[in-house]
C-alpha cells in the first residue's frame, strides 16, 4: 500500500518555509526562528498572509517586535537589514538547489528502469 504524504512514516519534502526555519535570524543571528511572511512584498488580502516565497527568518522576539511595531519598513530600517535583497538571493539559491535535486532524483529513477 502506498503511503500518503500525511501517513506516519511517509517521507515529507522539505519546503522553502522549512528551509527558512533552519536559518539564523536576520537581525540577531539566533537560531530557532519563525518564518516571517514579508508584508512589504504585497500579494496578500485582508486576513491573508503573503506567499511562502516571501518568507525570511526572524527569531520569535524580533518577529513579535515587528508585528507589535506595525511598520515593517521602519523595523527593517531600524535594524539595518534589507530583507528583500536577502530573500531574492536566498530564493535563487533554494530554487537552484531544488532543480539539482530534481535532476538527481530523475537520474536515480531512470537508472532503476
Amino acid at each position: 500500500m502506498a503511503l500518503s504524504p500525511t501517513s506516519p512514516g511517509a517521507s515529507r519534502q522539505v519546503t522553502y518555509v522549512d528551509h527558512i526555519r533552519s536559518l539564523p535570524c536576520l537581525v540577531c543571528k539566533a537560531h530557532g526562528v519563525d518564518a516571517h511572511h514579508m508584508m512589504v512584498l504585497g500579494g496578500r488580502g485582508m486576513g491573508m498572509k503573503s506567499p511562502d516565497d516571501t518568507c525570511v527568518p526572524l527569531c520569535h522576539e524580533h518577529h513579535m517586535e515587528l508585528h507589535a511595531q506595525g511598520d515593517e519598513y521602519r523595523f527593517w530600517d531600524f535594524h539595518g537589514v534589507n530583507p528583500i535583497d536577502w530573500r531574492d538571493k536566498e530564493l535563487e539559491w533554494w530554487e537552484r538547489h531544488q532543480n539539482a535535486k530534481d535532476v538527481l532524483r530523475m537520474r536515480i529513477d531512470n537508472a532503476g528502469h
